[in-house]
């Protein structure tokens, strides 16, 4: 079958849910994209980047355009939802996590309290607590705060 070839990688990790199809030629961005996620909200559309994509090279097409563009047969039609405005946010909570963690154990071995011990557990958390609170008033200012898509 001759058309447009589409994939769609709808979630931050492009391998995570992929769905590659061929669409027929003549259907605008704006439809080729309700085809290949037809259950993405308003929030979420406004996260879409579309790419044309061919041997020569791609091109990113702006939104003000899905409406009247129309890929041509041979085009691979690339679409990505790209991370949402708490993505930063979330890495970075997701780091000092770790870091107050470790942070912790690391700590409470250093003041020579045995492993597995509850001296050593309840040192290494308080250790974790006090970094991850202090992580927390590093990482709000630089990010904002939360918002919610929708």
């Amino acid at each position: 079958m001759t058309g447009v070839p589409v994939l769609a990688a709808p979630a931050i990790d492009p391998g995570g849910s992929r769905l590659e199809v061929t669409l027929p030629e003549g259907l605008t961005i704006a439809e080729i994209i309700t085809q290949a996620l037809p259950g993405i909200s308003r929030a979420e559309m406004g996260r879409v980047r579309v790419s044309l994509v061919t041997e020569r090279g791609s091109v990113i097409v702006a939104p003000a355009r899905w409406k009247v563009t129309r890929p041509k047969s041979g085009v691979r039609v690339v679409i990505r939802l790209i991370p949402g405005k708490n993505a930063l946010k979330a890495v970075l909570q997701i780091v000092v996590a770790i870091a107050a963690i470790s942070l912790g154990q690391f700590w409470a071995a250093g003041l020579n309290f045995a492993v597995g011990t509850l001296g050593y557990a309840v040192v290494a958390g308080a250790i974790a607590a006090g970094v991850s609170l202090h992580g927390a008033v590093v990482v709000n200012p630089l990010t904002g705060p939360a918002l919610r898509d929708g």
